[in-house]
């Protein structure tokens, strides 16, 4: 349980990063179709992993009430990925892209680890955060790819 509270820290502190980056705008949203997902990544179901329920869960209850449009896509990934593999991935997909890293979105726990990015001004429009769960329960490690919009 204690690991569950953690995760629930570090999901929220996400959000709350992610409303106080999210508060102007301007520009076409990018959809989740044009985000790039991990090599061999696979799509995952509600109901399919606890701990990636109570992520979304978490995010998508601190975001009722907001100005903020939030999708999610969790993904069961190849044995083996590593968190390296996932941030060496997106860093190197979205380099040359109107992307820009956002260091607060990030974070590197052991329960919990984030990476992030905001397109736009300055104050953001959209924020890109891809969160990756290890194997806890041994059903493989899990990445969750989060689009905030305005």
């Amino acid at each position: 349980m204690k690991q569950h509270k953690k995760i629930l820290i570090a999901s929220l502190s996400i959000l709350v990063l992610m409303l106080a980056l999210a508060c102007g705008g301007g520009g076409t949203p990018v959809p989740m179709s044009d985000i790039p997902i991990y090599d061999g990544a696979t799509p995952t179901a509600a109901g399919d992993n606890p701990l990636v329920d109570l992520v979304v869960e978490s995010m998508e209850e601190a975001a009722t009430g907001e100005d903020v449009t939030m999708e999610t896509q969790a993904y069961g990934l190849p044995d083996g990925t590593t968190w390296d593999d996932i941030k060496s991935f997106y860093n190197d997909e979205l380099e040359d892209s109107d992307w820009k890293p956002a260091d607060e979105l990030s974070d590197e726990s052991e329960e919990f680890k984030s990476i992030g990015w905001q397109r736009g001004p300055a104050s953001s429009e959209q924020l890109l955060v891809v969160a990756y769960l290890p194997d806890i329960f041994g059903e493989g490690a899990t990445m969750i790819v989060m689009l905030f919009s305005e």
